[in-house]
């Protein structure tokens, strides 16, 4: 008995010695949790020129001059659905009495928001509002919601001659023709379907210095072009978020990396640690390097100092969108707010967490 005992000691002492280390080099990595000045789940971003950044989240709207964020004056309605900019004017998605309503105002001072010009009878519910290369696009449905469309800003149809399976817009592409819906990629100059790309569910879409790229559901990357073309795809089990960002290191120019924003199978915004983004290393002049696959952030090249702090902060949330503003990154996550990768003077250096002003 005396013997059994002793065993039972002994390899109690061998487990625990044994899981001290990785426990206390976890809890060492693991940072404080900041609330966010800008909370909630926030829209994406939209940049004005290179002196303006803004944010919605719920009523509010915020803007960043490369300072410092302060409230901004926001267009009526219940809450902001989704923003964009063109030049220096401002979009923003308003709901007003249930239903969505497209507003705008000049940046920076927004001194007057008022009713984009919306010729429209049919799709009178303005659900989002996206800059592609072509211009201001409008995602919007009937009353009904049973009917979906891509609109130019004027509210007329982008849609090629005798195609009547377009539906909604999901995201554009600002610096190509492209732009994504609910069945394939179309061009945001007449609506056409880009060959390849009708059977496939498409969530993020950016241009790179090859040219357009774009995300699958299931993690694929595709290039875009006069058809798709499957290029690699995520480590699984995750999914793609839609958020894509393409990255130039301030510090190194020829550090050029594509940020993906990850979401595990199950959709769980926030109950595991297979959210955040992956990384691409691309070439120095932002091409697809054959051979390179997704990776977490950690390693060099990559966006942060320390993977273990990257697990424990933004690695734990979804994301809405990506930006890089005034050499920071900024993040727009599902239910925790704006987060950003600096500084935050708490000892811990340049980590992601929760956006706050300096004090």
């Amino acid at each position: 008995m005396k013997k059994n005992i002793f065993i039972f000691l002994l390899l109690s002492i061998l487990i625990f010695s044994g899981c001290n280390e990785p426990v206390f080099y976890t809890v060492s990595n693991e940072t404080p949790p900041i609330p966010p000045l800008m909370p909630g789940g926030p829209t994406k971003f939209a940049a004005v020129g290179t002196t303006n950044l803004y944010v919605a989240s719920a009523r509010s709207l915020y803007m960043f001059d490369g300072n410092e964020w302060t409230n901004a004056n926001a267009p009526p309605g219940s809450h902001i659905r989704d923003i964009a900019a063109n030049g220096s004017t401002l979009y923003a998605v308003v709901v007003d009495g249930g239903r969505g309503r497209l507003m705008q105002s000049t940046a920076p001072a927004l001194t007057t928001w008022t009713p984009s010009p919306w010729n429209s009878t049919v799709y009178t519910d303005i659900a989002t509002v996206h800059l592609s290369g072509s211009g201001i696009l409008v995602g919007a449905s009937n009353p009904s919601r049973s009917d979906w469309a891509t609109l130019n800003l004027n509210g007329s149809e982008v849609r090629s001659s005798g195609d009547f399976t377009h539906t909604g817009i999901v995201r554009a592409s600002a610096s190509s023709n492209f732009y994504i819906t609910t069945k394939g990629i179309r061009s945001s100059t007449n609506g056409a379907l880009v060959p390849g790309s009708e059977n496939i569910i498409f969530t993020g879409i950016t241009t790179i210095g090859s040219g357009t790229v774009a995300m699958s559901r299931d993690g694929r990357l595709f290039s875009v072009g006069g058809s798709v073309s499957e290029e690699l795809s995520m480590e699984r089990p995750s999914n793609s978020r839609g958020a894509l960002l393409y990255w130039t290191d301030p510090t190194d120019t020829n550090n050029r990396i594509l940020l993906a924003g990850t979401q595990d199978l199950a959709n769980n915004y926030d109950a595991s640690d297979t959210h955040g983004y992956m990384e691409l290393v691309l070439s120095p002049t932002g091409g697809i390097v054959t051979g390179n696959t997704f990776k977490w952030p950690g390693t060099s090249p990559t966006t942060v100092e320390n993977y273990e702090r990257f697990v424990s902060s933004l690695r734990k949330h979804g994301l809405i969108d990506l930006v890089l503003f005034n050499n920071r990154l900024f993040a727009s996550t599902i239910q925790n707010g704006v987060w950003s990768l600096k500084d935050h003077k708490d000892g811990y250096g340049v980590y992601w967490n929760a956006e706050r002003n300096e004090e």
